[in-house]
């Protein structure tokens, strides 16, 4: 649990949410005293003591249940073949043959209610580049990859077939309709599994990318793990931060020294008076 904290504040950090040390610390102090068992109140604690800014609430919504799961399985509709008689069954195993193997492997997982095994999962990511990427935006983007590295649009063409060919060999109207229900939901499910896992997978990758040596990123570290280059660039930051406070000062301090005084004279002639305070 520790370590997927410590991921969610990294995530932030790397979504552009400033989340000190101090802040990291008190939400495990947070989640000490409020515990887990509670997903509700688990969320609102490292949500109370890691985000400041309310534009901030959204970043956290959206990356809390990648790390932490929605606390639902996807739906699965079932196995429409649990209740078939006899016959019902010879005829879908006659009707599936006309399929090749392969094919005929994913539609049966479908009809059975199977969701993917994380292997399985890791698998597919692997092929369309998931562990390579870390921008939110390309969930679904990757999300549907994966249901493509899976043949999803030719799956699901095979199986409207498949149901023609049922009513054709004499399969009831209301049998076909109940499993093209069933295996239509078994297929939500999966494609819900499938694009949480790419979520999950972009949010981790995310955690991990390495912290760039800006300004904000180093004022989170303790002192004591700054480099000497961390210093310098702290030290430049000051410097400049001093300049513009002294500049600002002095501009405030002419405004507040200057006299002006305007005269207009036969309504085309100007004159500019100015002096000083000190009489200079």
């Amino acid at each position: 649990m520790e370590s997927r904290i410590l991921q969610l504040i990294a995530a932030l950090r790397a979504s552009g949410v400033r989340v000190s040390l101090a802040e990291s610390a008190e939400s495990f102090s947070a989640v000490d005293i409020m515990g887990i068992q509670d997903r509700e109140q688990f969320k609102l604690s490292l949500r109370a003591t890691l985000i400041k800014d309310i534009k901030d609430i959204p970043t956290f919504e959206k990356l809390f249940p990648l790390f932490f799961g929605t606390g639902q399985p996807p739906m699965m509709g079932g196995n429409p073949t649990d209740d078939m008689t006899p016959e019902e069954a010879q005829m879908l195993a006659e009707a599936l043959k006309q399929f090749a193997e392969q094919m005929r492997q994913r539609m049966q997982r479908l009809m059975n209610g199977e969701p993917l095994t994380r292997s399985e999962l890791e698998a597919l990511g692997k092929l369309v580049g998931l562990n390579q990427a870390d921008n939110l935006n390309y969930q679904n983007w990757m999300a549907q990859r994966m249901m493509r590295a899976l043949a999803f649009p030719e799956v699901r063409e095979a199986l409207k077939e498949l149901m023609e060919q049922l009513q054709q060999m004499g399969m009831s109207r209301e049998r076909v309709e109940q499993m093209r229900e069933m295996i239509q939901q078994n297929m939500q499910g999966m494609q819900e599994q499938i694009n949480r896992f790419a979520g999950e997978r972009l949010a981790e990758n995310l955690s991990e990318r390495p912290r760039g040596d800006n300004i904000d990123n180093l004022m989170n570290r303790p002192f004591q793990a700054l480099s000497d280059a961390d210093k310098k660039i702290l030290g430049r930051e000051v410097k400049k931060t001093c300049r513009r406070i002294t500049h600002t000062h002095c501009l405030a301090s002419k405004k507040n020294e200057e006299r002006t005084i305007r005269f207009k004279i036969n309504h085309s002639c100007k004159f500019k008076i100015s002096w000083r305070a000190d009489g200079n």
